[in-house]
């Protein structure tokens, strides 16, 4: 009997092209989305497709009948709310918790869980698979920390299969609905809506390395691991607004903005969103994550464990700004 491969979250970056490979690789897949109004691209990838939502019970338990592998994608991925712990938080915790008591209940034979570095304890001078993120800069971070820790709090009570994933910023094609806060940035570089170089520090990785990470650790990851898919170093935003010149050499290179210019500009931008509840196109707790930040990862683990091996950041950055002059701009 055929494997069954279930993926949530799959109109996102990641779940769109994890259920591209999987079918690619002749496999049966079931792919999750909370309403048949954001298929998509899935109409044309040749898998089975199921209404979720990881806060309706019932829905999870008709959707993960019959299932042996489960790639938990999905979570509210959002750095800003009016209310950030009634909507960032909460929901990926609740969510984490009601998908791993249904795959306990379902009997699911292993199950890959997407979290993010973020988790990790950034203040390392080489970043661990071991730490755990103390300080929340955002509810974000706050949410996929506490949501990771719970679900291995469940693995214990329960012997749940657990397997954790924790990529850097994702880059790459095949973006079925909005960008990616990681590719929005990109795009707003490349369509000359940045203004000033904010001296950020970010770590990329593309999203086909991720993809064959998660396919990897549901063969052959080592149950109750954690993988780090990242590269080992990160990039600064200079590098990227050099890097777009090479796309289209029309734009040019911005300058820097200091750290207190981005402070202030940052705090305006915060006061103007409280009045029009809309996202802040600047937030200060962007200094505190970005700001000349040089992060470097051990990727020891997921390289002997899941022969990961990620493309260097600068070819990362170029294909992706090559598929968003194409397809969005």
């Amino acid at each position: 009997m055929d494997t069954l491969y279930f993926v949530n979250g799959a109109t996102g970056h990641i779940g769109n092209n994890l259920v591209r490979a999987l079918v690619s690789q002749g496999k049966k897949v079931r792919a999750s989305v909370r309403n048949r109004d954001c298929i998509g691209s899935l109409r044309e990838i040749g898998c089975e497709i199921v209404c979720s939502d990881f806060s309706d019970l019932q829905s999870l338990r008709k959707a993960l009948q019959g299932v042996d592998i489960l790639f938990c994608v999905a979570a509210a991925r959002e750095h800003w709310a009016l209310n950030p712990e009634k909507d960032i938080v909460r929901p990926n915790i609740i969510g984490t918790e009601n998908m791993l008591k249904i795959a306990k209940e379902k009997n699911v034979k292993r199950i890959i869980y997407v979290s993010s570095i973020v988790a990790l304890d950034r203040r390392q001078a080489i970043i661990k698979d071991t730490s755990w993120n103390t300080a929340f800069s955002n509810a974000y971070f706050k949410s996929k920390t506490l949501a990771e820790k719970r679900a291995w709090e469940m693995t214990r009570e329960f012997n749940l299969p657990l397997i954790t994933v924790l990529p850097s910023s994702v880059l790459g094609a095949h973006i079925s609905k909005n960008l990616t806060p990681a590719m929005e940035f990109l795009y707003k570089i490349l369509s000359a809506r940045v203004p000033f170089d904010p001296d950020f520090g970010f770590c990329y990785v593309d999203v086909q390395d991720v993809v064959k990470a998660l396919i990897a650790a549901a063969h052959y990851g080592k149950i109750g691991s954690r993988y780090i898919i990242a590269n080992s170093c990160s990039t600064n935003s200079n590098e990227l607004f050099k890097l777009s010149r090479e796309v289209d050499p029309t734009l040019q290179i911005p300058k820097k903005i200091s750290k207190f210019s981005f402070w202030i500009l940052a705090a305006l931008t915060e006061v103007v969103s409280f009045f029009t509840h809309k996202r802040p196109e600047l937030m200060r707790n962007m200094l505190k994550v970005y700001w000349r930040k040089k992060l470097s990862f051990d990727i020891s683990r997921a390289q002997k464990d899941l022969d990961f091996s990620p493309k260097p950041p600068r070819q990362v950055i170029k294909a992706a700004m090559y598929y968003l002059k194409q397809d969005w701009l």
